[in-house]
């Protein structure tokens, strides 16, 4: 069963559950099970209100270049160092940014401007 089918029939369900006398708590169940599956903004709310001051990137030891947020440059430096992460490129953004605009302005900056490091950040903002 393909993830549009499986939505379908959980929806169909859960209509079903409310129009018969099943408990509520059932219904509840099935209710938050179809919200984690189709990442409503219910669920993905708690990260989208998280603000950054750093971001930048980092490879770490299996050679995979990846964003790095934080909100201490100092702090982030260590950790990723203690990491053994190599080419550690953090930028201070002087003022608090979800992880979206932090990739915005990251596009923008001449520390990113390899291909390599605009096709990473590309790619998280089409996601």
């Amino acid at each position: 069963m393909n993830a549009a089918n499986e939505m379908f029939a959980t929806r169909a369900r859960i209509i079903d559950m409310l129009n018969s006398n099943v408990n509520a708590k059932r219904v509840n169940k099935q209710i938050a099970r179809y919200f984690r599956k189709t990442n409503d903004s219910f669920s993905t709310s708690k990260h989208d209100s998280k603000l950054f001051d750093v971001a930048g990137t980092s490879i770490m030891n299996n050679e995979v270049k990846k964003l790095r947020f934080a909100n201490n440059l100092k702090k982030r430096i260590n950790k990723l160092v203690n990491s053994n992460h190599t080419e550690i490129k953090l930028v201070d953004l002087n003022s608090l940014y979800t992880k979206r605009e932090c990739a915005i302005m990251l596009i923008n900056n001449s520390m990113f401007q390899d291909s390599e490091s605009q096709n990473m950040i590309l790619d998280y903002l089409r996601k």
